[in-house]
Order: structure tokens, then C-alpha cells, then sequence
């Protein structure tokens, strides 16, 4: 349910922006760079490969590297004897998905996933490679000293001779003619179908000799790095001089999916965007100037390989900042809103009042007094007047002559906010009252106990109300007079750094530690933390009109889809998936400033301004959102007691297992922090667990039997993919859990139980026996008994066996169980009584 939720959210949103926006400079790009601190073997990056698979690939001098934005993994002779050498020095990944490595001491190939062993390509005789590539016909073309070769079906066959002195070509590019072009030392040359070369030198328009890279657009035109500087051909083929490269050597050449050039030289890192030329070093935060590859990957970010600097990355962000280099006079911004003219005016903290128009920036004050204050207000009035607040010289207003300045009753007052309202009337917020503008004046406006407020927040509703926003909670102005908001007959009592108001008469609350809060028909509901907002702090509210909220905290910028804010305060139970943006999307610090207002601004254009501590931000909502390209999960390997095995379609544990590990990854270069998986292990579990962001799933003690793992994952922005990587492995059962072992010990039990039974049996039967034998000596008694008895005629007495003679009642005692009760006959009763006896 989560995951169909999830695509549907994303269906619903627009597709990110994910090419470097061609509109920014690129100090606005989101740059990011990896070390040997972070896993890199070597800081020289002599190639990089944007694998389909996801992975980046990397050529070092100390081994091949493949990275999925969070973990380096590193092959080299000592863990993958099939590599010919640890100097990797090109990188190619074919259309059939088999990466191939060329290194100083032969060639190999092997699996794009980085599975299975790599194998050495014998048929190149370990000769060092130079380059290589496919041409438009799939097939694979190599460089060595020896010169040109073509691979097929493993056979390698001399194409053209080598360079003018012998000397490996330095560059090999296919065009979509089935040719290929060829650098070197000498110039440059191109060999077509037949095999016919053709060859440019300086005489043709190259501006050196010395070619050192060579790039084939997607238009067909053919762009050549030398040693001094660029040159583009066209299909015409003629050859011009990119004027924008100067002398520069230019090391490797790339075009990005929006059509911009770029060039990795020994000074920096140079962009053409229509003509233009931009050149980034070590002054805009690359770690190295000395660049020499380029790669550009599927999100449309821009890899870079450096000779000392390691890794660097280039993607566009969520945002654009605008700050120190953009030219403003202050990195720390309070403020920010749209003139008339499109410009914006922006206050800063102690750089003044600056003005950015058509992406360059000026300090727009004319006071000299007034060109290092901190401006903490602004509003440009429907005259065209710009109103701003200083720390010392109160409200101002500026005009194209001069800057004019509007006293604030008591020292202590801080001018916080200037708002407008529909009747064109200026009020003005401060640390201590809220004040209307009368004439140039400000005329107070009383509260209803006379105490003192703290007003940071102005707005007004469809009706007219006005809304204020204060340390002490929400207020309104009723009858000329500032009254507290009762919600439930209390006073509302949060703190308040936002309002935004809906044409319905919502009123959106941006609280400080409360979430935000939503005001509808006198009922308040909060929207926190607990549901998914990224902040309880919220420092603005904007309406980006296509059905989203920006909210700006202490922990970045974040829009959420206004329907999933409403079910959140009607007490829905549905997660919220913001958008969110960091310095992962562009920012160069996330603490946004809060506290005045406005303290953020959407342009007429769309676009949302937010001021921070780290320069001003502007966010596209129209061109950003939720990210529906899902992570490509893998499964990396599998380690059972410490033993590292491959993936394969059979894979038979040995019995005893203890402890098992299989790792696995998403390759994602957003914010991989943020990916999060799900795995299942069927046959031991029967759901799927929430592993986060772990990337290792540990198991001890499986019982002998088949088993699936099937494992899945959410991107950055918490949207599921639908496809799973699975691994199925079976554990071996000892002998004693085996079926043989099973009915063997079956068979014993039965075969006991049955020796048992026919003992007890026989048993039982010499019991009866002997029973039978007593009762019969028994029986022989009692007939003798029965028999003849000598008895006395006289009195009675009875002869035993041994010839006594006992009483008749002590013989029968003797023989048999009979007891005696002695009495009288009536007979003998009577000659008793007669005296006969």
C-alpha cells in the first residue's frame, strides 16, 4: 500500500530537473568531491565511466574502482588476478553490458555489475592501451604503439598503422558513420568505413598540433582539445577556433544532455553554454584545477577526475544560491522580495540593501550610511517606493533620488515586518508594537490590554481581517484594536514566525517548535514532526500555486503537497513525502532566516526566494519534485563465515553456516544517505523488514533448506521502485539432517519399539504361565479338600497328613480361606435344655 501511495504521489509530480541548467553559473551547481579519506586509492582519477548499471567507474594508477555514492569498492591484482596491471587508464562499457578495462600492461573485460572475475583479453599480446571505443557498428576498437585495432569475437586485427613516430593515439572516438577519429601528438586524423585515413594538422585550423582529446556531439559536429586550447568542426568541415578555451590544454571533452560543452583542462574546469565561456577552479571550490575526465551520468550529473583533487561531482540542485560570488555584498540575507521591474531586493546582514536584476547583482542604497547596515524588512509598495528596516536608522523608504528614513518610537525597537494590504495601507510590525504609516508617519495601533507585542508576521484575509503574528501567539485587528485569537476560549499561545492566508479564509500558522498549524472555521490542528514535517520550527509559508506548500526551518526548505497537509490536520494517518532541500540540493548552509518578514517571496515569475544564512536561494517548483526514477537495486555479494562468494544461479552453502551477510546497494548520487531498503529472506521470514539505510543484511544460523532474498528500495525522495533484485541460495544439511538419515533412525525406532512389544509379549506370557501353574497346585489343594477326610466316628476330629489329629475347625482353617462363627442347632438346643448333652 505504502509503495503504490508512493508512485502515485510521484505520478503526480513534476520530473525533476536533473541536467546542469545551462541559466546557472556554475558556482550555483551543488559540488561535491571524494578523497582518498573517503575510500578513493589514489587522488589521480585518470577516467570515469557512468555505467548503465548505475555505478561509477573509476581508472586510478592504484586499481579500478566502482562507487554507488556511498561506498568505494577497489579491484586490483591483489583481489582480481585477472586484471593485467593496477594502472587502469581507460574505461568502456559496451552495448552487451561487459565493462572493459585498458591498463598499462594489456586489456580485460568483465561484468558492467562488477560480477564474476574480470579476465585478461589475451588476443592485444598485453600491449599498454592508449584508448579505445565502439563505432556506430558496435564493434570495439583499441589503441596500442603498435597502432589500430579492431576486436571481434575475439580476434584482434591491425587497422591502421601507428602515429607519425610510433606513439600510442591518445583518443579514439566512433562517430555514427562507422568511422573513428584518432588523436596524437601529430594532430588529428579520421579513418571511415574503407579504412581510408584522412589527417588535420595547424594548417587545417587546429590551433595546435598536439591533440589531446576529441568529442563527436550529438549534432555530429567534432570538437578537438589540444595543448592550445579548442577548436570545433563543423559538418561543413571546416575547422574554428573556440576562443573560450584560449591556450589552455584541454584534457578531455564532454556534452552534457542540455548541449553545453565542457572541457577538463590543466586550469580548471570550462563550460560553454551558448557561446559563453565559464571556467571554474580553484577559487569557485574545485579541489584541483588540473582536471582531465569527464563523464555524465543518467540524473545529468557531471563527473569530474582530477590529477591531486580526487573526484568531484557537478548536479544542479533543487537550488540556486546567490551570494558573495554572485556578487552581493553579504552572504547572510534576512530578507528578500520582487520589485515591479522583476528585480529583486535583498537585505543582508550588515552589506546593506542589495539589488539583483537579470542575474547580476549591486548594492541598490545611496546613503553611505546605509551601505553597511542590516536591513531586516523590505516591501516595494504599489507608488513603487521600497521600504526597508535597518538595525539603526529604523524604516526607510527608497526613491531613484535618495534613501529617506522614518523614526520608530523607543531605542529598543526592532522594525520586523512591512506589509501592504489590499486599500494600499503600510503596516509595520516591531519588536514591541504594531504601527500603521499615516502621511510618512507611523500611528500606533492599540492592543486590547495595553501591553506590548512583538509583531513578526502580517497578513490579510479574503474579508479584509487583518492577521498578526506575535512571539505570544495569533492576534487580529478588530475595531482598530489588536485582539488575541481565542481558539476554545483560550488564548492562542504559540509562538508565531509566519502567516499565509487561503481565499477560503484558511488561515496557515508557521509556528516556532509547534509545527504548522491550520486555522479553518475556529477549529486550530497542528501538522508536526510526528507526520512527517521535516521541522517543527517553521520560519515561512508560501503558495507555490500548483499545489504545494514551502515551508523554510533551521533544517532547509521542504514543500509538501497541500492535500496531504489538509489530511494531516483532519488527523489522517497517511505519512507526508516533502521535498526537501539541503546542501545535498543546492544550499550552501540550510539555516534559513526567520523572524522578519517577508522572510521568503514567490515571484511573479513562480519562483520562490528564501533567505538564508549562507545567501539567498531561489527554487523552481515547476521544474522540481518529487524524484520518480527509482534506484537501480543490486545485489554486490554474499559472505558466509567470512568467506566472499559471487551471486551465481546456484549457490550451495556448506552445512554448519553460522553467520551469513549479503550485501547490497542502490546506486544513487542525490543524497544516498537517503535511500532507504526493504528485504525479505523467504523461507525464515514472512514479511519484509525495514533496513533503512543499511546496506548489509546479516543472518546466523540457517537451518538447512532453499532460500530467496529479495531485497528493494526507495530514492531520495521516498518513492519505491517496483523491480527487486532477488539471490536464491540453498543451505546443505549435515548427514544427520538428511532425509536417509531421517528414515534410518525412523527404522531404528520402529525396529525397537517392536523388540520391545515382543518382549513384553513373551513376558507377559511366562507370567500367565506361572499364574496358571499356581492356580492349578491351588486348585489340587482345595480338591483334596474336597476328597476324603478321616474323621474320628466319635468326635469328630479330622486326620492330617503327618497323622495328628486335629479339630474339624483347625483342619479346615488350615485348607482352605473359611472362617468360623460358632452357634447352636435347634436340635442340640433342645437336648441341651433336656440335659441329654
Amino acid at each position: 500500500m505504502r509503495a503504490a501511495l508512493s508512485l502515485l504521489v510521484a505520478a503526480a509530480s513534476v520530473g525533476p530537473a536533473t541536467a546542469l541548467d545551462p541559466g546557472r553559473s556554475p558556482t550555483q551547481y551543488v559540488m561535491r568531491a571524494w578523497a582518498k579519506r573517503d575510500g578513493l586509492p589514489s587522488a589521480w582519477v585518470s577516467a570515469v565511466l557512468a555505467s548503465r548499471t548505475g555505478y561509477i567507474w573509476l581508472a586510478t594508477p592504484d586499481g579500478l574502482v566502482r562507487f554507488d555514492g556511498a561506498h568505494f569498492a577497489v579491484f586490483n591484482r591483489a583481489n582480481a588476478p585477472g586484471l593485467p596491471s593496477d594502472g587502469i587508464r581507460a574505461l568502456l562499457e559496451g552495448r552487451d553490458g561487459r565493462l572493459w578495462i585498458a591498463t598499462s600492461r594489456g586489456l580485460a573485460v568483465g561484468d558492467a555489475r562488477g560480477r564474476g572475475p574480470f579476465e585478461r583479453v589475451t588476443a592485444l599480446h598485453d600491449l599498454p592501451i592508449g584508448s579505445m571505443d565502439e563505432d556506430g557498428d558496435g564493434v570495439f576498437w583499441a589503441t596500442t604503439a603498435e597502432g589500430v585495432w579492431r576486436l571481434e569475437n575475439g580476434h584482434a586485427t591491425l587497422r591502421a598503422a601507428p602515429g607519425q613516430h610510433g606513439e600510442s593515439y591518445r583518443a579514439l572516438r566512433g562517430d555514427p558513420s562507422g568511422g573513428f577519429w584518432l588523436a596524437s601528438a601529430h594532430g588529428l586524423a579520421r579513418v571511415d568505413r574503407t579504412g581510408t585515413t584522412s589527417s588535420f594538422t595547424v594548417r587545417d585550423g587546429l590551433p595546435s598540433d598536439d591533440v589531446l582529446s576529441v568529442l563527436v556531439d550529438r549534432g555530429g559536429d567534432v570538437w578537438v582539445g589540444t595543448g592550445k586550447g579548442m577548436a570545433r568542426r563543423s559538418k561543413a568541415g571546416a575547422f574554428e577556433t573556440v576562443p573560450a578555451a584560449g591556450s589552455r590544454i584541454v584534457m578531455a571533452l564532454e556534452q552534457d544532455r542540455d548541449g553545453n560543452v565542457w572541457a577538463a583542462t590543466r586550469d580548471g574546469l570550462l563550460r560553454v553554454a551558448g557561446g559563453r565561456p565559464e571556467l571554474m577552479g580553484r577559487a569557485e571550490g574545485l579541489p584541483d584545477e588540473h582536471t582531465r575526465a569527464l563523464a555524465e551520468d543518467a540524473d545529468g550529473n557531471l563527473w569530474i577526475g582530477t590529477e591531486a583533487g580526487g573526484l568531484v561531482r557537478l548536479r544542479n540542485g533543487r537550488a540556486a544560491v546567490y551570494g558573495r560570488a554572485q556578487g552581493l555584498t553579504h552572504d547572510v540575507i534576512w530578507t528578500v522580495t520582487e520589485g515591479r521591474d522583476g528585480s529583486i531586493w535583498v537585505g543582508t546582514d550588515g552589506g546593506g540593501l542589495n539589488r539583483l536584476r537579470s542575474g547580476s547583482a549591486s548594492l541598490a542604497t545611496v546613503e553611505p550610511a546605509l551601505a553597511h547596515e542590516n536591513v531586516f524588512a523590505l516591501l516595494e509598495d504599489r507608488s513603487g517606493r521600497v521600504w526597508f528596516s535597518t538595525e539603526s536608522h529604523g524604516l526607510c523608504h527608497l526613491t531613484a533620488e535618495r534613501s529617506r528614513c522614518v523614526n520608530v518610537s523607543g531605542d529598543e525597537d526592532l522594525v520586523r515586518c512591512i506589509f501592504e494590504d489590499n486599500q494600499g495601507r503600510i503596516w509595520v510590525g516591531t519588536s514591541g508594537a504594531l504601527f500603521r504609516v499615516v502621511d510618512d508617519a507611523l500611528q500606533g495601533v492599540a492592543t486590547e490590554d495595553g501591553k506590548r507585542i512583538a509583531v513578526k508576521a502580517l497578513a490579510q484575509g479574503p474579508d479584509g481581517v487583518i492577521w498578526v503574528g506575535t512571539s505570544s501567539g495569533l492576534a487580529r485587528v478588530e475595531g482598530g484594536v489588536v485582539r488575541r485569537v481565542l481558539i476554545d476560549g483560550k488564548p492562542h499561545a504559540e509562538d508565531v514566525d509566519a502567516l499565509l492566508t487561503d481565499p477560503n479564509g484558511t488561515v496557515w500558522i508557521g509556528t516556532i517548535h509547534a509545527g504548522l498549524q491550520r486555522l479553518r472555521a475556529g477549529r486550530l490542528a497542528g501538522v508536526t514532526s510526528t507526520q512527517g514535517l521535516p521541522s517543527d520550527t517553521v520560519l515561512s509559508v508560501l503558495d507555490d500555486g500548483i499545489g504545494r506548500l514551502w515551508m523554510s526551518s533551521g533544517e532547509g526548505i521542504f514543500g509538501v503537497a497541500r492535500a496531504e497537509l489538509a489530511a494531516a490536520a483532519e488527523g489522517g494517518a497517511g505519512p507526508l513525502h516533502p521535498v526537501r532541500i539541503t546542501e545535498a540540493e543546492g544550499l550552501r548552509d540550510r539555516e534559513c532566516s526567520g523572524g522578519v518578514q517577508p522572510s521568503a517571496w514567490r515571484g511573479r515569475d513562480g519562483r520562490l526566494w528564501f533567505p538564508t544564512i549562507a545567501g539567498v536561494a531561489v527554487v523552481d517548483p515547476r521544474r522540481i519534485g518529487l524524484n520518480t526514477r527509482p534506484a537501480p537495486v543490486l545485489i554486490e555479494g554474499i559472505v558466509a563465515d567470512g568467506q566472499s562468494l559471487e551471486p551465481g544461479a546456484r549457490l550451495d552453502l556448506p552445512a554448519g553456516t553460522h553467520h551469513l551477510e549479503i550485501h547490497y546497494t542502490a546506486p544513487s548520487f542525490a543524497a544516498p544517505e537517503r535511500v532507504q531498503f526493504e528485504h525479505r529472506l523467504a523461507g525464515l521470514e514472512s514479511a519484509f523488514f525495514r533496513a533503512g539505510s543499511d546496506r548489509v543484511a546479516h543472518y546466523s544460523l540457517l537451518g538447512p533448506g532453499r532460500y530467496r532474498f529479495t531485497v528493494r528500495a526507495a530514492n531520495e525522495d521516498g518513492v519505491w521502485a517496483t523491480d527487486t533484485a532477488a539471490l536464491d541460495f540453498s543451505v546443505r544439511p549435515y548427514f544427520w539432517q538428511t532425509l536417509w538419515f531421517y528414515t534410518l533412525c525412523a527404522g531404528a525406532v520402529v525396529l525397537a519399539a517392536w523388540t520391545t512389544f515382543e518382549l513384553r509379549v513373551r513376558a507377559l506370557r511366562a507370567r500367565e504361565q506361572e499364574l496358571q501353574r499356581r492356580v492349578s497346585e491351588e486348585l489340587a489343594q482345595v480338591k483334596v479338600l474336597r476328597g476324603l477326610l478321616p474323621t474320628c466316628a466319635w468326635c469328630k476330629k479330622v486326620r492330617d497328613d503327618a497323622g495328628y489329629w486335629n479339630e474339624i475347625e483347625a483342619y479346615i482353617a488350615d485348607h482352605s480361606e473359611a472362617e468360623f462363627s460358632h452357634g447352636i442347632c435347634p436340635a442340640c438346643k433342645e437336648r441341651f435344655n433336656a440335659g441329654s448333652i
